[in-house]
């Protein structure tokens, strides 16, 4: 009785302790050999269950770390999805919208939040929504799985140049998972295909006008030196003095059409930033005396590498702006300061004016060539401005101010190493 009683009582305990994820193995003997046999195998069985308990718990610890891996990369995806400056719209096969980004809100003027999971038939305005159906109705017809569409929709009250491309979504077996709509802004593209048309017609205009205006201002002064006396007539000295002064100036347009077409390269020298707006500015205290200039310069900005020359020129061609642009205003006030960004290692120059407010479709077209509010400006300087900026790897922007006037930003990368110091970029290849 003792032989198969201990044996049983021994192999009941040790299954409790199972329950509990012990799995010690059973050490008894018996003389029956049908109880030794049990015994066996349940020490099998109990080796067996614990080599499954281990793999369930290696197989749980990798699923959390993949869960935790496909999070960080969720999240990722979200991050990247946020700043990218196209519109990204995901739809389901029942239409719904399941994922938005902020720049697609921003151009449909929705809140993400109350979009999500909503028919796109309700949040799409009809344009959108229907080039939407007509590029399903294409891709249908052709079988296609990628369609796309150029047109031009008004966002807060400009036109805007926009790429709508419209993708099927499928797994790897082919079921169809709804559809993805990505709108690219063209306004960049727009922008630097319409600067290098218009370098082209500067420098073909600098090359046909240039050189014959040297002859006729030569013929005009030649008349005055040698008829000047001999003709009493006012008409004949104010005929050749106006075409001297005519010739004059448009020798200045074709210089700046020269300058638009072909800017020199720059020459960055390690200088003081501070020490050229300063001297800039001062020269415009000493000779208008009617603006109020203040000038706040950051004095934690480096010594950094630019082209002393050319930001001159930039900071003159906008103060100058400003001048103008407070003529009629009776407070003249122009403000020029800089501002440095250790974390980003950005210099940033600020010139504000209080001059009257700004149309937004003047602020659009504010840097583009030839495009001028001034009666006898060229449109050139400010376009000028911009290249010599780009050739810095620098932005710049131009806002309004909420009491009027205007700011422009000039962001320049501060380069203290000169073996760091990027290659311009081509002038034709980029629009800020």
């Amino acid at each position: 009785a003792k032989q198969l009683s201990i044996p049983l009582e021994v192999l009941g305990k040790a299954t409790r302790k199972i329950s509990h994820h012990n799995f010690e193995s059973v050490k008894v003997e018996s003389g029956s050999r049908e109880i030794n046999a049990l015994v066996n195998n349940f020490n099998t069985m109990t080796g067996k269950l614990e080599s499954s308990e281990k793999q369930l718990r290696q197989v749980n610890t990798d699923l959390k770390e993949t869960l935790v891996t496909l999070d960080e990369q969720n999240r990722y995806v979200e991050v990247v999805l946020s700043n990218v400056s196209t519109g990204v719209i995901a739809i389901d096969p029942c239409g719904n919208i399941t994922k938005i980004n902020n720049y697609a809100c921003k151009m449909l003027m929705v809140d993400p939040s109350k979009v999500i999971g909503k028919p796109a038939r309700d949040v799409l305005s009809k344009e959108y929504y229907r080039i939407f159906v007509d590029l399903l109705k294409s891709m249908k017809k052709h079988r296609a799985t990628t369609l796309q569409k150029e047109f031009r929709p008004q966002i807060g009250g400009r036109s805007v140049p926009l790429q709508m491309k419209l993708s099927v979504l499928k797994d790897e077996k082919g079921v169809d998972l709804g559809q993805v709509i990505v709108f690219d802004d063209l306004s960049i593209v727009v922008n630097a295909q319409r600067a290098a048309a218009w370098r082209e017609v500067a420098r073909r205009i600098a090359h046909e006008i240039k050189n014959p205006l040297t002859p006729i201002k030569l013929s005009a002064q030649r008349l005055q030196k040698k008829f000047g006396q001999q003709i009493p007539d006012a008409a004949f000295q104010d005929a050749t003095s106006m075409i001297v002064n005519e010739v004059d100036g448009l020798k200045h347009l074709v210089n700046e059409f020269s300058n638009f077409a072909r800017l020199p390269e720059i020459e960055p020298v390690f200088g003081d930033l501070n020490q050229t707006i300063e001297d800039s500015v001062k020269f415009y205290q000493l000779s208008q005396k009617n603006n109020c200039f203040q000038v706040e310069l950051d004095s934690s900005l480096p010594e950094m590498e630019f082209d002393p020359h050319q930001i001159k020129r930039v900071l003159n061609n906008l103060i100058d702006n400003s001048i103008a642009a407070t003529e009629k205003t009776l407070e003249r006030c122009i403000k020029v300061e800089s501002v440095y960004d250790p974390l980003l290692k950005i210099a940033q120059v600020k010139i504000t004016d209080n001059g009257p407010i700004i149309a937004e479709e003047t602020l659009d077209r504010f840097f583009e060539p030839y495009f001028s509010t001034k009666k006898s400006g060229t449109g050139l300087g400010l376009s000028i401005v911009k290249r010599i900026i780009e050739d810095h790897n620098g932005f710049i922007r131009a806002s309004k101010v909420e009491a009027g006037g205007l700011q422009v930003l000039l962001e320049l990368p501060v380069v203290l190493d000169q073996s760091t110091w990027r290659v311009p970029i081509e002038r034709n290849s980029k629009e800020l």
